[in-house]
């Protein structure tokens, strides 16, 4: 970026070259002074950045208490242009239609200082204002802004481009622009002279993310990217906001069909400190509950895919367990993968090494057998990494008691309390043995005790 330089030194640098030309009447025709380089670099700065970019100076309490009397009495008012100019450049005064009244009155031209302050005041505080008193004062705004006839950039941007700076729609102008060119917000703010730190702005980024959202069947996957890495991650844009498209972005078809689509989403919400796992985590999913229900069936099928292609190997798998789970899927409540001390070391140096995100997971007090555990609601399945361990399955009334600490963080399981022979001998529970079937005998046995016993319907 361009050094800048203050209007003090751009004025010694201007009064050093007026010397130069003075000096130059008895120089040759083709003579050309030397350009002041501090006088050099304040040019080009001015085409680099916004010249404004501090903090707006306050109007002090005398000036405002002497308009608050005003407001309070209606009496007459008569204000300096100093005191005028700081009452342009205060929120309190400065988005007040009365205040706006009181310009128009004086027919009052704001030079560019009080004119940036009531275009910052206004944009500070767009979403606080009622929609009448935003109007009143985007009308006057507009007439000042087309009215200014000078130079200070900020303000001829704004004036080349008043649509997407005044008005209900210009942050859904920009929004859309942002989000069709996916350009870095804080860059894209700076061609516009925008505070980032405003409600204009946050509305703007609002704007940008349900422009994709609401176009999300058909925007390609770097959109969607996009979305989730730069615009839910902008702290500019309202929580309240990104909760709300996030779940618009779950219940959509083409997040719950496209694999690619889901992983992105996943990965966001998993990886975000509002959010994260909602079997674990569930205050941030409080108000999106059909979203949440959705999600936690997304985490199941990667629980599933988890399991059955990193926890276990191939030859432990004969009877197909992971394509038969994955058609019961929806009608599966929750899963729990629990890891082996041997598993978990291997899996997340795995993970690690592929820049992936690693799964929530619990933890099995066993050296190297790990477990999955698939509740369906009217019974809960307990399968293992190693052969020749059999499926467990556990009907309600015991698995409550059992399985009470689902997804507790601290908890650690022992192979003991997930293979219960003596239910099983009670005929409490049922044990499915996997060596005893073929591939097919296998299916049909299990697919027979959950309709039969557990009133779950067979998958079409």
């Amino acid at each position: 970026m361009s050094e800048t330089i203050s209007l003090a030194d751009a004025f010694a640098a201007l009064q050093q070259l007026n010397k130069q030309v003075k000096r130059s009447a008895h120089q040759p025709l083709n003579w050309v002074p030397s350009f002041p380089s501090k006088l050099s670099r304040l040019v080009k700065s001015w085409g680099d950045i916004p010249p404004f970019k501090g903090l707006l100076v306050p109007a002090d309490e005398v000036i405002l208490q002497k308009w608050q009397r005003y407001r309070e009495s209606n009496d007459t008012l008569e204000l300096s242009f100093y005191e005028i100019g700081r009452l342009c450049q205060h929120p309190t005064s400065a988005t007040d239609p009365l205040f706006y009244h009181y310009l128009v009155r004086k027919r009052y031209s704001p030079p560019p200082y009080a004119l940036l302050g009531l275009v910052y005041t206004y944009h500070a505080r767009w979403c606080s204002l009622t929609v009448g008193n935003r109007r009143f004062i985007e009308e006057a705004l507009e007439a000042f802004l087309q009215a200014y006839r000078g130079f200070f950039k900020a303000l001829c941007v704004w004036q080349k481009c008043l649509d997407y700076i005044i008005g209900s729609e210009a942050p859904v102008r920009l929004g859309r622009e942002l989000a069709d060119k996916r350009s870095i917000p804080e860059s894209f703010a700076a061609t516009y002279a925008l505070h980032t730190n405003t409600e204009f702005w946050a509305e703007a980024l609002a704007q940008a993310a349900e422009h994709i959202v609401h176009r999300i069947e058909r925007v390609p996957v770097s959109q969607l990217e996009y979305l989730t890495q730069t615009l839910f991650a902008d702290p500019g844009i309202p929580k309240s906001r990104v909760k709300e498209l996030l779940a618009k972005a779950i219940l959509s078809q083409r997040c719950d069909k496209d694999e690619l689509a889901r992983t992105i989403i996943i990965n966001f919400a998993l990886g975000a400190t509002d959010f994260g796992d909602p079997r674990v985590h569930q205050a941030g999913w409080i108000g999106i509950e059909a979203a949440r229900e959705r999600f936690i069936s997304w985490l199941s099928r990667e629980d599933i895919k988890f399991f059955f292609d990193l926890v276990i190997d191939r030859s432990s798998d004969r009877q197909g367990r992971k394509p038969y789970w994955l058609m019961w899927l929806p009608q599966l409540k929750r899963t729990r993968v629990l890891l082996s001390r041997h598993d978990q070391d291997r899996i997340r140096l795995r993970l690690q090494r592929r820049n992936e995100q690693i799964p929530s997971y619990g933890l099995l007090d066993a050296p190297d057998t790990s477990a999955f555990l698939l509740d369906f609601g009217s019974v809960v399945i307990v399968e293992f990494s190693k052969s020749p361990n059999a499926s467990y399955l556990y009907p309600r009334a015991i698995a409550r008691d059992l399985f009470r600490d689902f997804y507790q963080q601290n908890r650690r399981w022992t192979v003991q309390e997930l293979k219960r022979r003596d239910l099983v001998e009670r005929e409490a529970a049922r044990r499915l043995e996997h060596r005893r079937y073929r591939h097919n005998q296998w299916q049909d046995e299990m697919t027979g005790l959950l309709t039969r016993h557990y009133r779950l319907h067979r998958p079409e």
